[in-house]
């Protein structure tokens, strides 16, 4: 039996700016990083899932090197360190309880993608759209 779905709603909490939801990116390779510095401009606070803690380290930086860059292309209008007070890193994928909204960017191969949404939908309590 599939478990209802949940209606999203706004949230403010945990959020940049009022209204948008916490988000996740399960994934922090190129595509990943990229993904969390846009929803980290537009607003969201967002939670990284990395599969190696071990390189959590430099994820931190490749993700504060596009935030500072976006910043000089005046693409963001907030500094980089502010930014990254919204983003948290884990290997866990209990850290997206919280999210509302959470994008999937890893590698192209089907049986890894099934088997990380069935992860997040565990978490989340209900069915990926």
């Amino acid at each position: 039996m599939t478990p209802p779905k949940k209606s999203l709603q706004r949230s403010t909490q945990s959020s940049g700016r009022p209204g948008l939801p916490p988000a996740g990116v399960v994934g922090m390779g190129l595509m990943g990083t990229s993904i969390a510095v846009c929803l980290l401009g537009a607003g969201h606070s967002v939670v990284g899932i990395a599969r190696n803690s071990e390189k959590h380290r430099g994820i931190l930086k490749r993700l504060m090197g596009l935030l500072n860059d976006s910043a000089a292309r005046g693409l963001i209008h907030q500094n980089a360190q502010t930014l990254m007070g919204r983003f948290t890193i884990s290997s866990d994928m209990a850290a997206l309880r919280s999210a509302e909204i959470v994008i999937e960017s890893t590698v192209e191969d089907l049986a890894v993608k099934q088997t990380i949404i069935t992860s997040i939908e565990d978490v989340l309590g209900r069915t990926a759209l």
